[in-house]
């Protein structure tokens, strides 16, 4: 099942879908870069990691901020399915 994950950080959604059963299938989101599910390991947490950290880097956060403000994200993590 194709679902969008999202989380809120410093007031921005940062959000990607992907059906995370199929390798193949593409993560899109703003932060993903077109990688495939197999490249996260089928994992959503690993996807968001990724998405965070690189939201992060483009607005400078202090890099000893940062893995708070990525288990914050993490933590409060949610999916909605995605209808066709």
């Amino acid at each position: 099942m194709i679902k969008t994950y999202f989380s809120v950080i410093c007031g921005d959604e940062i959000a990607f879908t992907a059906d995370f059963a199929e390798a193949s299938c593409p993560v899109v989101g703003d932060y993903t870069h077109g990688r495939q599910v197999a490249d996260f390991r089928h994992r959503p947490v690993a996807a968001m990691r990724e998405s965070v950290l690189e939201y992060l880097g483009g607005c400078g956060t202090p890099a000893e901020d940062r893995e708070e403000i990525i288990e914050d994200a993490i933590a409060t993590m949610r999916f909605r399915p995605v209808r066709f």
